[in-house]
């Protein structure tokens, strides 16, 4: 049934919807698209067709979109060329917006984006510079489980690429 969905009329439709509709607009084609993910052959098109409005959507929208548009990335993005092109363009920044934006508690999405940002061989060390272990410890903080062990596996990993920086 998802698969019957995306016809290259829908698809157009919902491209058009995206690029001209208002926010919520916007937001319910990024809803279908991680639903639809993975059941039809055009989706590598699409994803790149919007990847800068992505990027613009997680620099500009409210948290709740910023958020979603975190959840697209690491489901729909999965080429590592996506993974450099996000983080080169403004990713981390939004990712740490968000963190910094949100309760302590309410932070799965975005400490998952920057796990799928460290499938790229590069991004832990650019990660590191950019100040990503502060908000590592913070997180540590929280009362929730899933976030505490979410901090601690992005620690352990960044410690494998920089002990140094990981311990002071």
């Amino acid at each position: 049934l998802k698969a019957a969905l995306c016809t290259q009329v829908m698809l157009d439709g919902l491209m058009h919807e995206f690029h001209t509709g208002t926010m919520g607009s916007k937001t319910t084609v990024l809803q279908l698209l991680l639903n639809v993910h993975g059941k039809y052959p055009q989706e590598r098109g699409i994803a790149v067709n919007l990847r800068d409005s992505v990027l613009h959507l997680l620099k500009t929208a409210p948290w709740t979109t910023r958020n979603l548009c975190l959840k697209v990335f690491c489901v729909v993005y999965r080429e590592v060329e996506d993974l450099a092109y996000f983080a080169h363009n403004g990713l981390i920044e939004a990712i740490f917006w968000v963190i910094d934006a949100k309760d302590i508690e309410l932070q799965e999405a975005p400490l998952v984006a920057l796990l799928h940002l460290c499938e790229h061989p590069q991004l832990p060390f650019n990660l590191i510079r950019r100040g990503v272990l502060r908000y590592m410890v913070k997180l540590l903080r929280a009362h929730d489980n899933v976030i505490q062990q979410l901090s601690l596996v992005l620690l352990k990993l960044f410690y494998l690429y920089n002990e140094e920086a990981v311990m002071k």
